[in-house]
């Protein structure tokens, strides 16, 4: 009875203190190189998930096929950014059998990745209506209570909407987070 009792206790206590592999729906407020916005990160299948965005910060320019960040200069005239960013993670197991932490969805992923950005005045070097999409790769890691580390890099095809030129370029994305779920 007693061999039973223990068995059960540490049956329990692994359950309850293991770490799972399963993706979780996060609600995020979040900081990167060019916005602040709030997100909701969505699980589709237990390797991919989904985050919609909406936020604030740069916009693009592309004049003359010379892409550039460009910040509002009043804050009447900051951009809206909205953003979908569809990641499709890849190691999360193995992140798990070597005792390392997938808590806040953390583990590398493959990117598909969404950002238009409103424009705010009809001048060449004010920020411009634009769609950046972009494949990339990146990684997702927890920082502890509920904070996020991602990082990103990759390629992008920008349509300027304002000028109807587009660029391929090279993407970063360097981002920090909070996790509210």
């Amino acid at each position: 009875m007693k061999k039973n009792i223990s068995i059960l206790f540490i049956f329990v206590f692994l359950q309850v203190f293991s770490q799972k592999e399963d993706l979780k729906d996060q609600v995020l407020i979040s900081f990167d190189i060019t916005s602040l916005k709030i997100s909701y990160e969505k699980v589709i299948s237990n390797k991919i998930t989904s985050n919609l965005g909406l936020g604030i910060g740069a916009g693009y320019y592309n004049v003359d096929n010379n892409v550039n960040h460009k910040i509002g200069m009043s804050i009447v005239n900051i951009p809206i950014v909205v953003s979908q960013n569809n990641k499709y993670y890849y190691n999360r197991e193995k992140r798990q059998n070597d005792n390392k932490s997938i808590e806040n969805n953390s583990g590398n992923y493959i990117g598909l990745k969404f950002r238009f950005n409103t424009g705010t005045e009809s001048t060449d070097l004010s920020p411009h209506n634009s769609l950046l999409s972009e494949i990339n790769w990146g990684l997702q890691r927890d920082l502890g209570h509920n904070w996020i580390f991602n990082f990103s890099i990759g390629i992008g095809y920008l349509s300027d909407f304002d000028t109807n030129n587009q660029n391929i370029i090279p993407t970063i994305g360097l981002l920090f987070g909070y996790n509210f779920l």
